[in-house]
């Protein structure tokens, strides 16, 4: 696989750790994203960037070869089946509030620390945002723009811990 890597930060870039401009004919946005444009609403692929931009340190990363995993998911059609049948299909956290009990969130399974690791490279006092019951609330919500990224996340690493990795390839 392709994928920027940054020489100055010494690792390969999250698609939201890059920023450039939109390559798409007629939007030339100067401040996409590297897994969509705001402007045009465009699905982006960061290696197509124009003028591409760390977001930590402001330099310009490169192009790079890595070794990513893939979950073969034909190969999981029965044990699909058979993890439905004896566990069901559940999606969401229960919200434990009196007035919501029939209601779930859809959680993006690792947004949330996500969240707090890019903010702990965005300041040293990271920890007055995310530990401080006292003065911050946090609601985390999902927009229609980002369900492609998110559909599966939850049931897709359930799956893992159930079938212990046995059908990854690399």
């Amino acid at each position: 696989m392709h994928q920027l890597y940054c020489d100055t930060c010494k690792r390969f870039l999250a698609d939201r750790l890059v920023e450039g401009t939109c390559p798409t004919q007629g939007c030339y946005y100067d401040s996409a994203r590297g897994d969509q444009c705001e402007k045009c609403g465009k699905l982006l692929n960061p290696t197509k960037l124009i003028d591409p931009k760390c977001k930590v340190c402001q330099n310009t990363p490169h192009i790079r070869d890595t070794n990513h995993f893939f979950l073969e998911l034909p190969l999981l059609k029965d044990k699909l089946v058979e993890y439905m049948q004896q566990h069901g299909f559940e999606v969401g956290v229960p919200v434990l509030h009196e007035k919501f009990m029939d209601k779930v969130l859809y959680v993006w399974f690792d947004a949330p620390i996500g969240y707090v690791y890019i903010t702990s490279c965005y300041t040293s006092e990271w920890e007055k945002w995310w530990k401080n019951p006292e003065n911050v609330e946090l609601y985390q919500f999902m927009g229609k723009d980002n369900v492609p990224f998110h559909t599966f996340a939850v049931f897709l690493s359930s799956l893992l811990l159930f079938f212990k990795f046995s059908a990854l390839s690399v």
